[in-house]
């Protein structure tokens, strides 16, 4: 949300696919419209109905516009974190396998609690901002972890959803 105003959500450019894909799966498609600021690195997308039954949900966990400080229900942790993937993430299958999240420290501190068997990696930043980059490194920690986002999904980015099936097709530890 922007400025607490349910109807007017900031994205930036480049979730562009996310939008259209949830807007569509959430049948709003002639409800939700885009728009462009000057500077072009945004969108704005504008809702009259956006705040429905799903908006509510998503709101009644906790999110807010900076995702700091979440209760999610083990029931929704990993499609949560599809979720996350999709929009300030990477998901790599070369030169070595990974899969990162980028955010603000206390919500990377508390994916990190609850992924500790996957050996998280926390660090810095690289671009100067105040975020954390949350990592998991290596097929052995990367494909149990994809394995579990992926687990009975219908609605993620087509292009990390192939990264996630080469890194699945891979043959761990002989």
């Amino acid at each position: 949300m922007s400025n607490g105003n349910p109807k007017r959500l900031v994205f930036y450019s480049t979730d562009k696919e996310i939008i259209e894909k949830l807007t569509s799966r959430m049948g709003l498609t002639k409800e939700v419209w885009l728009s462009k600021p000057s500077d072009g690195t945004s969108l704005d997308c504008w809702a009259n109905s956006l705040y429905s039954d799903h908006a509510r949900r998503i709101h009644s966990l906790g999110m807010r516009s900076n995702k700091d400080d979440l209760s999610i229900p083990e029931c929704d942790f990993y499609p949560f974190l599809r979720g996350l993937l999709d929009g300030d993430g990477s998901l790599r299958f070369s030169p070595r396998v990974s899969l990162e999240f980028l955010g603000r420290p206390p919500l990377m501190l508390q994916i990190a609690e609850r992924l500790l068997d996957f050996s998280p990696v926390i660090s810095e930043d690289t671009r100067g901002r105040s975020l954390k980059t949350l990592g998991f490194y290596g097929i052995e920690k990367v494909q149990p972890l994809v394995s579990l986002l992926y687990s009975g999904a219908s609605l993620f980015m087509d292009r990390k959803y192939r990264v996630a099936r080469l890194i699945l097709s891979q043959v761990v530890g002989s």
